[in-house]
């Protein structure tokens, strides 16, 4: 708030000195002047203005030329005042206080509060369907099939979140982590972390006698990890799937 406060008097200074360096033929040009400046002066809320209006005399040339003659002009003299406490003192009070409107009357303040705090876990659902889980663009233009589009959207990200779930659950069963591409470790390992280590690992298949043969290159050290914290066996990778019924 200091800093809001020293920018408004910044702010006010600035625009003092220029209507204080403006001359008016007749009082009321000057009295409209000063209205529409105090209109256009949000600092106002902060600060305290004094202002005067005076005159000047001066003489100047005559239009069609002759004799100089002098002529009477107005101007303000405008200067910034005591700052304005009572407002100073709302908006601190406003500043430090949340207000939360819910519906949920069944809870008390302080998990309607917590609920509000972890809102950035939502957020970053969200990130996350835009992102790894690209659900845009969509060019379907059937309404069904967009709705189920959603629908199996969310369910990946429902996928998506208990994978990390479990990988942070394990992660802090067996004291480990992942570590990021440049080798600092995670606070918590990520599901999208995992994503990286995992989609580089190759299957190869081959064919022998009508049979699939499959292999894996050996694991890296960080991949056997990300294997271990979402309890998936490596070996399982190359299973074949085999049909029901």
């Amino acid at each position: 708030m200091p800093h809001d406060q020293a920018k408004a008097a910044d702010e006010l200074d600035r625009a003092a000195q220029r209507l204080n360096r403006q001359r008016f033929t007749c009082p009321t040009d000057a009295q409209t002047a000063w209205e529409d400046w105090k209109k256009r002066r949000h600092a106002l809320r902060w600060w305290n203005v004094e202002a005067t209006l005076g005159t000047q005399t001066r003489r100047r040339q005559r239009a069609g030329g002759g004799p100089l003659e002098t002529v009477t002009e107005w101007v303000w003299t405008v200067r910034r005042g005591a700052v304005r406490q009572h407002f100073v003192d709302q908006e601190r009070v406003r500043r430090r206080t949340l207000v939360l409107v819910s519906n949920a009357t069944g809870h008390t303040a302080q998990p309607i509060l917590e609920a509000y705090n972890g809102e950035h876990l939502v957020e970053t659902s969200h990130a996350t369907v835009k992102g790894p889980l690209c659900i845009a663009p969509v060019f379907l233009k059937d309404l069904r099939k967009i709705t189920a589009y959603v629908y199996v959207v969310y369910l990946a990200e429902l996928l998506w979140a208990v994978i990390q779930a479990v990988a942070r659950r394990n992660a802090e069963l067996h004291g480990v982590t992942l570590p990021y591409p440049n080798q600092p470790l995670q606070d918590a390992p990520t599901t999208k972390r995992i994503k990286e280590l995992l989609t580089p690992v190759t299957i190869l298949r081959g064919w022998s006698e009508n049979v699939v043969d499959r292999s894996m290159a050996e694991l890296t050290w960080v991949q056997r990890l990300a294997c271990l914290l979402v309890e998936v066996e490596p070996r399982s990778l190359m299973e074949v799937p085999v049909p029901s019924g």
